[in-house]
């Protein structure tokens, strides 16, 4: 490892050959697995050989977009607050289904500040 620098809420590694950067994410349990598109397109521009294919940020966007519309990838936004997406498979249906009932009411709350 050449370095390695703690930030915000995560850690960023430097290798010779890569670059690791991640958030720690609490839902409510102490979770470092989580990815947002950011942190994906400079992991993938850190190995150009390895990921030629995602060093073209459409790209990459357009295969992120394309895991969130088949529910593949969940972002937990009211429990634990974090911009991370997880793999829904290692996530657990009581977080998505509190979530997502969070989430109606967040809005629910939104249209009533306006009236």
């Amino acid at each position: 490892m050449k370095f390695y620098a703690c930030h915000g809420i995560g850690i960023a590694a430097h290798f010779s050959d890569k670059i690791i950067d991640f958030d720690f994410a609490y839902l409510p349990e102490l979770r470092y697995d989580g990815f947002d598109l950011l942190r994906l397109t400079a992991f993938a521009k850190s190995q150009p050989e390895k990921y030629a294919k995602f060093l073209n940020e459409k790209q990459i966007e357009a295969e992120f977009e394309q895991l969130k519309k088949e529910n593949l990838i969940y972002n937990p936004l009211t429990v634990g607050l974090t911009h991370n997406y997880f793999w829904i498979k290692d996530l657990d249906e009581d977080l998505i289904i509190k979530d997502q009932i969070a989430n109606i009411n967040l809005k629910k709350l939104r249209w009533k500040f306006w009236k």
